[in-house]
């Protein structure tokens, strides 16, 4: 999301130069997951379970469907991405059934706080200069090309969590040659670099913490045992992907449709003053 708000590059050509990557991410977990325990894949006879509950508030899940699936037209046809999610959002909102404090009551607040906390940490780090000075020390090595800025983005997104990380990176990868693959190496890295360790990204906590919930355990090392082959492999393939910049993968043409819509004065007047607003 911080990518995409960031980087001139629309939601296609972001979907078609990433959608399949992260397909083919998700295969090479699966089988990895498969290999490492085989045994909890294994056939066996499931004990009888009840019949699984239907929704409790049916009209409120086709509501969220119908405007998820308008709120994705709206970002195939060039709306800005805040604008569209906040009116589907706004939607929701005011036309709501459910009393506010019972879903007040499901979330998970400690969880909330330590994400807040480390955005207050990245703050921290770039008013101080210390990023600035780091990013200089290493921008040689980064300008080399997409391995070096995806093994820099993996490491500091095990070290900070890989949102907070993305925000450090947004003002130096203008700057790079090849701003546009940049981008997109950025949000590949970052993305498989967060299933690296339990830190590498919020979710894997939201896991952690509902499987807890649940009398599993997932423990640090045993998060590694899977975590370290899944993202050595999906990186490597990520990066090798990007770093060959198949025509698939990296459109540098918009479509006709996102040409034609763009070129509307009042689309091109609303993103010209989100941006300025943004600024």
């Amino acid at each position: 999301m911080l990518i995409g708000l960031t980087a001139p590059i629309a939601f296609v050509e972001f979907s078609l130069a990433l959608v399949p990557v992260a397909l083919l991410g998700l295969v090479i977990a699966w089988g990895i997951l498969l290999g490492l325990y085989r045994t909890k894949f294994a056939p066996r006879t499931l004990p009888p379970t009840a019949a699984m509950p239907t929704p409790s508030d049916p009209w409120l899940l086709k509501k969220s469907l119908a405007l998820i699936g308008l709120m994705l037209i709206a970002f195939v046809v060039g709306v800005p991405i805040p604008l569209a999610a906040i009116g589907v959002a706004a939607a929701l909102l005011i036309t709501r059934r459910t009393d506010p404090a019972g879903i007040f009551a499901r979330v998970d607040w400690s969880l909330l706080v330590f994400f807040s906390g480390l955005f207050v940490v990245t703050g921290a780090l770039s008013y101080s200069g210390m990023t600035n000075a780091l990013f200089e020390l290493a921008q040689d090595w980064m300008r080399a090309g997409v391995l070096p800025l995806s093994l820099t983005a993996a490491l500091l997104s095990n070290l900070i969590s890989n949102v907070p990380a993305v925000m450090l990176f947004r003002p130096l990868i203008p700057q790079l040659a090849d701003a546009q693959r940049m981008w997109l190496a950025l949000a590949m890295s970052s993305t498989f670099a967060g299933n690296l360790t339990l830190l590498g990204s919020v979710a894997n906590l939201i896991v952690a913490e509902s499987a807890r919930a649940h009398g599993v355990r997932l423990s640090f090392g045993e998060y590694l045992k899977a975590g370290v082959p899944i993202t050595l492999v999906t990186l490597a393939v990520g990066i090798a992907l990007t770093k060959l910049k198949l025509r698939v993968f990296c459109r540098t043409q918009k479509s006709p449709l996102i040409r034609l819509v763009q070129q509307s004065g009042f689309w091109r007047a609303t993103l010209s003053n989100f941006r300025h607003d943004r600024s």
